[in-house]
């Protein structure tokens, strides 16, 4: 999916050569939430201890050799996908918190909070379209401005409860939730 569940054209991949083993890193922290992606150089992953609910982060290795490149610590856990473009990953955390960090260097870009956080934690992750940043919870869903995190617009309503866990699948123009109704 090219770090975002935005669908376009196939690939047209034909794997050729043996596979092996390049190196192993071993950060602090679950990695169940997400798949990883690649920027250049630079493999992100998040890492969560349910342990210790705010101790969540961001972690880049040098997709060569391994290095750790930088660690980023949000305000909450980040339970859910997280995606790329223009050089930023965007990542929104359980609450409510939404973060574009520069991935060579893992510096935020800008943050921002969306307002109502009281009808439910944030774990449906996040889809990039049109240069919007759309993210939710169980009774909203808003879209955020690549380039300052300023919120577009939103949409809230009870009857979106969408199942919360699932990642929002964006494809010819059409935003779709999974609704756990």
């Amino acid at each position: 999916l090219g770090g975002n569940a935005a669908h376009n054209a196939s690939v047209d991949f034909q794997f050729s050569g043996r596979l092996s083993h390049q190196w192993t890193a071993s950060p602090q922290g679950s990695t169940l939430f997400f798949s990883p992606i690649i920027a250049d150089s630079v493999v992100v992953t998040t890492l969560t201890n349910d342990l210790a609910f705010r101790k969540s982060e961001l972690a880049a290795f040098h997709v060569e050799t391994g290095k750790s490149l930088w660690h980023f610590f949000p305000r909450g856990a980040i339970k859910n996908t997280f995606t790329l473009d223009d050089g930023n990953v965007f990542a929104t955390d359980v609450l409510g918190n939404v973060y574009a960090i520069d991935v060579l260097t893992g510096i935020p870009t800008w943050e921002t909070t969306l307002e109502d956080r009281s009808k439910g934690f944030y774990f449906t992750g996040g889809v990039l379209s049109d240069r919007l940043y759309i993210t939710g919870n169980t009774t909203s869903v808003a879209a955020l401005s690549l380039s300052d995190g300023s919120v577009e617009w939103e949409l809230q309503s009870d009857s979106l409860t969408n199942g919360c866990e699932s990642t929002f699948t964006v494809g010819n123009g059409i935003l779709l939730i999974q609704n756990g109704r």
